[in-house]
């Protein structure tokens, strides 16, 4: 007795290059997805604006505080609870400035400042903080 050996062929898939078409359903799927897409970019960047310039405002209790030598407007704007963590300084110099003008002339030893006693964060659920 012989035994038939039978080798079988499997045919090979033709991979040749076709251009991606997209049918209607497609072609709605894909926009309805860039728009998704490109409408959490934009809420994502509104977010981190947020985060990075919150609204904020400062305390109706204010200080008068009495310049030593070599104090300037910055070190006194850091002296308001809240400054540098939750605002910049710059902001915070700006303020006491709307309160003490003339402020931009010098700061002299001996002299009073008026400065807010912190600054107050309001997040976006309307909670101040």
């Amino acid at each position: 007795m012989s035994e038939a050996h039978h080798e079988s062929i499997i045919p090979q898939p033709n991979y040749e290059k076709t251009p991606l078409r997209l049918t209607r359903r497609g072609k709605i799927a894909l926009g309805a997805a860039a728009a998704i897409a490109g409408g959490l970019t934009v809420f994502g960047v509104a977010k981190a604006y947020d985060i990075l310039h919150p609204d904020y405002g400062y305390s109706q209790k204010t200080v008068l505080e009495v310049a030593d030598s070599g104090d300037t407007e910055w070190s006194i704007a850091n002296h308001i609870d809240g400054v540098g963590d939750k605002i910049p300084t710059i902001e915070a110099v700006e303020y006491v400035r709307t309160l003490n003008p003339g402020l931009e002339d010098g700061l002299q030893a001996g002299e009073g400042v008026i400065r807010p006693k912190k600054v107050i964060v309001i997040d976006n659920n309307n909670h101040a903080g």
